[in-house]
């Protein structure tokens, strides 16, 4: 009884977390696909990146994911700031990285329209849960998972993962 009140409790505080990454809507977005990251238009970068990170966080999520668009850099950029803002790592390039490695572990490689989810869950339960769990603790839970688990694991799945974690980080075994 009281994991489930503590799950309710968990589960009442991810809906009620207000930190979103701070995306246009998508009809706004620039959702011309893009085929190398060398001379991507300014419109791409948000103005705390360089176009050298934008170039190199483009670059990551090229080597990895398909059907990448102008629009899905941007929203990479703007996890990686407000994760690094948050207190996460400094490297930005590697918090990329992070987020490109869960939606590759999800098998979402090749569904750009998923790939957003995937990052808001990401960097709100960072956030909301203030830093108990991590895009590095979830590539890891994933990886145990095997990939028929991690890619089978629905949004709701991987909510529930990531507060089964907090709770397992406030108990001390994580």
């Amino acid at each position: 009884m009281r994991f489930i009140l503590t799950m309710a409790v968990s589960l009442s505080l991810l809906a009620a977390v207000q930190v979103h990454v701070a995306v246009a809507d998508d009809a706004d977005g620039d959702t011309t696909a893009v085929a190398q990251c060398e001379g991507l238009p300014p419109s791409v970068t948000i103005p705390v990146m360089t176009g050298s990170d934008t170039t190199r966080i483009c670059r990551d999520m090229m080597r990895v994911l398909e059907g990448v668009r102008r629009k899905d850099i941007t929203k990479f950029e703007k996890a990686v700031y407000v994760m690094q803002h948050n207190g996460y790592a400094k490297d930005g390039v590697l918090i990329a990285q992070q987020l490109v490695e869960i939606i590759r572990l999800r098998g979402l490689y090749n569904k750009p329209d998923r790939w957003d989810d995937t990052i808001n869950l990401i960097v709100e339960t960072w956030n909301g849960f203030k830093g108990a769990v991590s895009p590095a603790q979830v590539i890891a839970f994933l990886r145990r998972a095997g990939p028929d688990s991690a890619k089978g694991l629905s949004d709701d799945g991987l909510v529930s993962m990531i507060i089964l974690m907090k709770r397992q980080y406030q108990n001390g075994s994580l």
